[in-house]
């Protein structure tokens, strides 16, 4: 009879054991934990009666302790396994594949200009641009960051263009021609194209008499609205959830670098959002004019 419980204590063991290299994730919580401790208490008893047996038999215990032994490091090369393989499994899923990287970069104009979280990107740009003028995008220190020029190619309508400081293209945009004053469309739309010339997003502005002037902002998979006052230059930019994303207003102190006060306009950007977009949309806001 007592010989029974002891082989009982050892069937325990091996339940223990098989319980744990069977669970696909580590035994910390829920059901599998409860079996667990279970067990271990059985296991304390079955082991406390052996040892009031084989006290008796010093042979018998000897070769009791080396099972034990033996089966605790099977035990524990088990877990250690299972640990490993589900570190390993918890890495492979954190490692975002070529694919979500492509994503990722199409759906934002200029993936390097994003602002990261917890952060707020201010910068300063020339309030009233003039045609064929270069001019810098810096930041409150005076350091440039980015430029605006017009495009010296040939083409049927001007050009602006987003460059880095080493004249890199980031992006340009361009007035369709259907909304020039000479078409029959009363909404102002341009196109916004990224650095491989291809069209990202469409900008619209359709005049609001004695109302907030609205600008749509649309590209393949988001939408988003400037509004407020162009000819103020105060102006809220959010998506469609009303999460807000960047802020325009005149600078009304000398800039860093000696500029006259009123002739530069500070832009407030938001963690997550485009910078590339945002600089791109406002060269369109500041040229909407007859005369662009």
């Amino acid at each position: 009879m007592m010989l029974g419980r002891g082989l009982l204590g050892s069937t325990v063991i091996l339940v223990t054991i098989h319980s744990a290299s069977c669970c696909p994730e580590p035994p910390c919580n829920g059901i599998n934990g409860t079996m667990l401790q279970v067990s271990d208490i059985d296991m304390q008893k079955s082991l406390l009666l052996h040892a009031m047996i084989l006290s008796q038999d010093p042979v018998r215990g000897n070769f009791f302790v080396a099972v034990v032994l033996f089966t605790l490091m099977v035990a524990c090369a088990m877990y250690a396994a299972i640990m490993q393989r589900w570190e390993e499994r918890g890495t492979k899923s954190q490692i975002p594949s070529q694919s979500m990287l492509k994503g990722i970069d199409e759906m934002h104009f200029t993936p390097d200009l994003v602002v990261p979280e917890g952060c707020e990107c201010v910068l300063l740009v020339c309030s009233k641009p003039k045609r064929g003028m270069t001019y810098d995008v810096i930041d409150s220190g005076g350091g440039v960051v980015l430029g605006m020029e017009d495009s010296l190619e040939a083409t049927p309508v001007p050009r602006r263009k987003l460059l880095t400081p080493n004249k890199v293209l980031l992006g340009q945009c361009v007035r369709t021609q259907r909304s020039f004053p000479s078409q029959t469309s009363t909404e102002i739309t341009f196109e916004i194209f990224n650095a491989n010339h291809a069209v990202f997003a469409k900008l619209t502005y359709e005049p609001r008499q004695g109302r907030d002037d609205k600008v749509f902002i649309e590209t393949t998979s988001q939408k988003f609205l400037f509004f407020g006052s162009i000819h103020h230059q105060t102006l809220n930019l959010t998506d469609f959830c009303g999460r807000l994303l960047a802020t325009t207003e005149p600078v009304t102190q000398q800039g860093p670098r000696g500029e006259p006060p009123g002739s530069l306009l500070r832009l407030r950007v938001a963690p997550l959002a485009d910078v590339g977009l945002v600089l791109c949309s406002l060269m369109c806001i500041q040229n909407i004019s007859p005369g662009w």
